[in-house]
């Protein structure tokens, strides 16, 4: 797997996903693959096959300050509403708890930078549908609910009530609904510049590298932001996982229960790796894929038909 630096990024086009550290060698091997429901699904997402993804270094930053939101209505949600909900005003002691649960989070995942195609033949199209901002998060009357339209942020668009606006924004995009394979030939791990590959450190460096391209009259959107990452750096400074001379956290190694764990959760199957595997052999004729020879037991093909895929 390649890996490129955070400065070599293409802050205004490049596609950010990110994933947890123990699918690192299954993607390496098999490729990233579009899930539904997946560790963190809302709404529709549990029938809906697909990848997430950010767009430029504003989509990942905002993304971010969601995902905060995101966490935060987590525990009001287990408090049984005796919290306030965050469009009510958010409670700082509970939004401190979200900040930890993200931190050590972020921790334990990496990003990609990922080469999807756009087009009609491609992996997305620009102006694609939010599946659940036009269905799950509207009222009869076509209002987004106070809770969703809240953790969405400032930064993103509704639309009127007569004129909607569903289309995805650069922090919440998505490939087709679908069957998809991203090969790794597509895919690069992201690093620091001082080679850390977990996705705290990077969101950090992002950060502190480009935060200053937001316009200054519009800085009050990012105040959740804001407010997390001055939480993270400070509890940083007091892990012994990133002082001086610790190995980097993102290149650990594989817990494979884990692994296991997370293909469940993902609901990927041994027989959707093997026709992932016979679908890139058949589609690059002459290349070796790793486990070519387990997907063909898996499949029941036979030898014959297995060698095909080589030789076509």
């Amino acid at each position: 797997m390649e890996y490129v630096k955070t400065n070599d990024l293409d802050i205004n086009n490049g596609f950010f996903h990110f994933t947890r550290i123990d699918n690192r060698e299954s993607i390496q091997k098999h490729g990233l693959m579009a899930v539904a429901g997946g560790e963190n699904p809302a709404g529709s997402d549990i029938f809906n096959k697909t990848i997430y993804f950010a767009k430029g270094v504003k989509g990942m930053l905002e993304a971010i300050d969601v995902w905060a939101r995101w966490e935060y209505e987590g525990y009001v949600w287990r408090s049984n509403n005796r919290i306030n909900h965050g469009f009510q005003g958010y409670d700082e002691n509970t939004m401190l708890l979200a900040y930890e649960k993200m931190y050590l989070d972020f921790k334990d995942r990496i990003y990609y930078l990922v080469d999807f195609k756009e087009g009609k033949n491609g992996d997305f199209e620009y102006g694609d549908i939010d599946i659940k901002k036009a269905t799950d998060l509207r009222d009869k009357q076509g209002r987004p609910y106070s809770v969703p339209e809240w953790m969405y942020g400032p930064y993103s668009n509704w639309g009127t009530t007569e004129n909607q606006n569903n289309e995805q924004e650069i922090w919440n995009m998505n490939t087709k609904i679908g069957e998809r394979t991203i090969p790794t030939d597509r895919l690069k791990i992201i690093e620091t510049e001082k080679g850390r590959t977990d996705a705290l450190s990077i969101i950090l460096e992002m950060y502190d590298r480009y935060r200053g391209y937001v316009k200054h009259d519009q800085s009050w959107m990012y105040e959740i932001l804001d407010n997390f990452i001055t939480y993270a750096k400070e509890r940083m400074r007091k892990d012994k996982d990133y002082s001086d001379g610790m190995p980097d956290i993102g290149r650990r190694k594989i817990n494979p229960a884990k692994q296991e764990e997370l293909q469940r959760i993902n609901k990927i199957t041994p027989q959707d790796i093997a026709h992932t595997t016979i679908n890139y052999m058949q589609k690059n004729p002459g290349t070796i894929a790793v486990g070519v020879k387990e997907a063909g037991t898996i499949l029941n093909l036979e030898e014959k038909d297995i060698n095909k895929t080589f030789t076509e």
